[in-house]
């Protein structure tokens, strides 16, 4: 349940600056941790950790309730931001592909086209972690090794234990549940 937002005065911005930095501290193994059990390796693990801190100081300083369990808060950050991450890298390795059909002249206009700006990336980002993280854990186990890691359904099926129509079906509820959530806004993705 989200609560209302309220304006913080400047008493209360300088002891949440100060309460952010005292919990990133405390729960920095937490964060690592779920940075890492996530696949990040490297200098890209600062990097997951420095928009984990970005968020959770944006988030407070917006004046959203306080977190009851700060582990589990930054945890949660910290697992969309490292899934963010690998989705982003999935898409960039991934080439574009050339329909047989299509020209040199077709496929230079189709890549001459602005690329979406920033403010409408990171909204699109943020949307698409939100309906992910929504998903029951099976499902976003599944959706990540399928997207991200590039699995086979048999191989994925043989990781978990599980039979191989239900990793398939779970797969195809999940992209079902991500396109009903996001309203048709951003199901281009899926």
């Amino acid at each position: 349940m989200r609560h209302r937002r309220q304006a913080l005065s400047e008493q209360e911005r300088k002891e949440r600056e100060y309460l952010l930095t005292l919990w990133l501290k405390e729960h920095d193994r937490v964060i690592t941790g779920a940075i890492v059990r996530r696949g990040v390796r490297g200098h890209d693990v600062e990097d997951v950790k420095q928009e984990v801190c970005r968020k959770a100081w944006r988030s407070l300083i917006r004046g959203d309730a306080l977190p009851i369990s700060p582990g589990n808060w930054f945890r949660r950050i910290a697992d969309l931001s490292a899934l963010d991450l690998r989705l982003r890298e999935s898409r960039i390795k991934r080439p574009l592909p050339v329909k047989p059909c299509e020209d040199l002249d077709q496929v230079q206009r189709r890549d001459a086209a602005p690329p979406p700006d920033e403010a409408a990336q990171a909204e699109i980002s943020e949307a698409l972690m939100a309906a992910i993280a929504s998903l029951d854990f099976l499902l976003r186990v599944v959706l990540e090794r399928r997207l991200v890691d590039g699995h086979s359904f048999t191989a994925i099926a043989a990781k978990l234990g599980r039979p191989y129509g239900r990793i398939r079906r779970s797969y195809q509820r999940a992209i079902l549940l991500l396109k009903a959530k996001l309203d048709g806004r951003h199901a281009d993705l899926l």
